[in-house]
């Protein structure tokens, strides 16, 4: 079957046949992403649960192995960050592989993402909520810390020559940056710094906030690698979500978020990590914006995405000439 013609009523017909519920009411999707479908279901004598189909968004056939991965996943960072732990995962319920379907508790809250960028939400709170981020990441990495490491620049810049070969980007923005990630890989890499399992997709959209609980989700800890790792697409999409039109009211406020990020992740001392952050986040902000031009877009649309990117990497070739 194919994953975009799930309804309310298949999935509560595999939870009463395959799980063995009863009396499930299924509403949803409520939330729909390129590789799944997020349901909301209430079966007799059970909590509430967030049902979630996972798909291939290639072809939208269901995904099995997608369900699988993604359950064991949470089943392991659950038990590493604690049961009942303010700052965790939502609770794993059951696994359906064969129909791609994995359930976990049912969070009444909102995505940190929804907050900050609401018209509603003030500048304190908005600070208070990246610091929550920052508390949630710090005790993640806590729960599977490993031994120290260094920055994997030569890979990294493999990775780009590769990127130059296959989906060149000629604009002199691109060219600039290429040339200073080149050119500063050698001090990127001389720091020491924490690793740790790594989220995978760690930003505002992917950590929710309810009553006094933190919990992130979309967890993928498929790698291991520098902390780094998370903080760089957390700080990236800050900036990139704030450019949007719903965002524009962060603007001004963007460095002290970001310094609330990383003073709470980092403490006092993080001159060791400034520069390899700094190098990560333009590495992977051209990753981006390479990805983000080869999608179809109307033309307006594709202009303000582009000037977006240029937006954000023009800061961060200055914040690197300032770290010098």
């Amino acid at each position: 079957m194919a994953a975009t013609r799930v309804t309310p009523q298949d999935v509560s017909d595999w939870l009463v046949s395959a799980a063995g519920l009863a009396d499930c009411r299924v509403t949803g999707p409520v939330s729909s992403r390129q590789n799944s479908r997020l349901f909301y279901a209430q079966c007799g004598g059970t909590q509430p649960m967030a049902v979630k189909v996972c798909l291939r968004p290639d072809t939208d056939d269901l995904d099995t192995e997608s369900a699988r991965q993604q359950h064991e996943t949470l089943v392991r960072v659950h038990r590493a960050m604690g049961d009942d732990a303010q700052l965790s995962v939502p609770r794993p319920c059951l696994l359906l592989a064969e129909r791609g379907l994995l359930a976990t508790e049912w969070i009444a809250g909102r995505t940190i993402a929804n907050v900050i960028f609401s018209w509603r939400c003030g500048a304190d709170r908005a600070t208070s909520l990246v610091a929550r981020a920052a508390h949630w990441l710090k005790s993640f990495h806590a729960a599977h810390g490993l031994s120290a490491g260094r920055l994997d620049v030569d890979e990294k810049l493999r990775f780009l020559a590769r990127m130059e070969t296959e989906r060149p980007i000629d604009d002199p923005l691109f060219r600039a940056a290429i040339a200073r990630l080149r050119g500063s890989a050698a001090a990127a890499c001389v720091a020491t710094l924490d690793r740790s399992w790594v989220h995978g997709d760690f930003t505002c959209d992917n950590v929710m906030v309810a009553d006094g609980r933190t919990l992130g989700i979309d967890v993928e800890v498929r790698y291991e690698n520098t902390t780094v790792h998370d903080l760089a697409p957390f700080l990236n999409h800050l900036e990139l979500r704030s450019l949007h039109p719903s965002g524009w009211r962060r603007v001004s406020a963007l460095r002290q978020l970001r310094e609330t990020f990383l003073a709470t992740y980092l403490g006092k001392d993080a001159s060791g990590v400034r520069l390899p952050l700094m190098w990560l986040r333009l590495y992977m902000i051209l990753q981006g914006w390479a990805t983000a031009r080869a999608k179809p877009r109307a033309a307006l649309a594709a202009w303000a995405v582009n000037q977006s990117y240029r937006i954000v990497i023009a800061r961060l070739l200055r914040q690197m000439s300032g770290a010098r």
